[in-house]
Formats: C-alpha cells, structure tokens, sequence
C-alpha cells in the first residue's frame, strides 16, 4: 500500500481526516506524531532582504533578517504565522545596528502541480522607529 500512496499516487505526506468514522487508526497515527488536517502547526525559517526609501525625503534604510516562526493552519488553506528573529538595519546615513523582533501575520497556502505557493502579510517590529508590513508571495517544494 506504501507504494501505491509514494509512486503512483504522488503522495508524500499523510493526512489525517479528523471528521472521518475511524477513531482507532486516528489515535494510533496521533501517537507516534501525526496531527489531523485541522491542527497543523509547522515551524519555518525565513530570511529576508528589504530595501526602503526614505519617507518625507528622509534617508533610505536596509534591512536583512533570519526569522523563527510558528505557523498554525492546514496545509492548504488560510493560516496565522508569527515568531522572533534577529534584523539588521543599515540606514542610508549612519551606523548599522542589530535587533532582536518579532512579526505576526496571516496568509493563505495553496497547492499547484508539482509544490505548493503562498500569499501573506505580515508586520514587523523592529523598534519604534523600523516597523513595516510586506506582502509576499513565495513557493515551497
């Protein structure tokens, strides 16, 4: 049956249906790890590069970040994401600095042939004077 599910159907993942009548194989699957459709949560690593433009003829600034998230959701469909990270600042004129923040967001999976994509926005705190909302699209495989 593994070989049905992994070569001719293309599956590699399980997913468990918490609406279906089989309680016995759900608790089972529950006990060595796998959660039901409902209640994935997932962790993911980003890193990312912005640049921005000086509001009010202000000085540009740049950002590079490494960020640890949470993700709540299913694996298609609507989904929260939030976690810590480490950003960098370089503004056009002065020092660079390094700051630990945080962001919280919201986004929406969707599976394609082949991986699957995403869309979210999601706001960063950096300190008082950098926070920013970016909306991404991306891809995972």
């Amino acid at each position: 049956m593994a070989i049905r599910w992994f070569v001719s159907r293309g599956h590699h993942r399980f997913t468990l249906d918490p609406a279906a009548d089989n309680a016995r194989a759900i608790r089972s699957y529950s006990a060595i790890g796998f959660q039901p459709v409902n209640m994935v949560v997932g962790f993911r690593l980003d890193g990312m590069y912005q640049q921005f433009d000086g509001s009010n003829g202000g000085p540009s600034n740049r950002v590079l970040s490494l960020t640890g998230n949470a993700v709540l959701g299913p694996s298609v469909g609507p989904y929260v994401i939030g976690g810590l990270g480490l950003y960098g600042t370089t503004p056009e004129r002065g020092n660079s600095d390094n700051d630990v923040g945080f962001n919280v967001g919201v986004g929406y999976r969707f599976e394609l042939t082949g991986f699957s994509a995403f869309l979210e926005a999601r706001y960063h705190y950096i300190k008082e004077s950098v926070t920013f909302v970016p909306l991404t699209f991306g891809v995972t495989f």
